[in-house]
């Protein structure tokens, strides 16, 4: 009996089938999970500009530094942008971030 139940465990985890039929739905992939939040479109478009300024950077060229410099620019702000939207859920920031938005624009 100990065998027979070890080889169904085995073939339960093999196959993820229990008599034929499947048991485990299928999960979505973790970028699917990732991109759900329009957000985090958001995150990766700063991210892509920060690693294009940092490899801009070590380019020996004063046009590939300037270049760098507008996309640190960039991302600098839209990474500010991306902090006042974290904050704007606790109310006790609600006023500083009015005061923020105000200097920034």
């Amino acid at each position: 009996i100990l065998f027979f139940l070890l080889q169904l465990l085995n073939g339960i985890e093999d196959n993820k089938t229990f008599f034929g039929k499947k048991y485990v739905r299928e999960r979505p992939s973790v970028l699917q999970v990732y991109f759900k939040d329009k957000w985090n479109y958001f995150d990766v478009t700063i991210l892509c500009f920060y690693v294009i300024a940092v490899a801009l950077s070590f380019v020996p060229s004063y046009t590939a530094e300037e270049f760098a410099r507008v996309f640190l620019a960039i991302s600098l702000v839209a990474f500010f942008m991306r902090i006042l939207k974290t904050f704007s859920a606790i109310e006790e920031l609600g006023p500083k971030l009015w005061m923020i938005t105000a200097m920034v624009i």
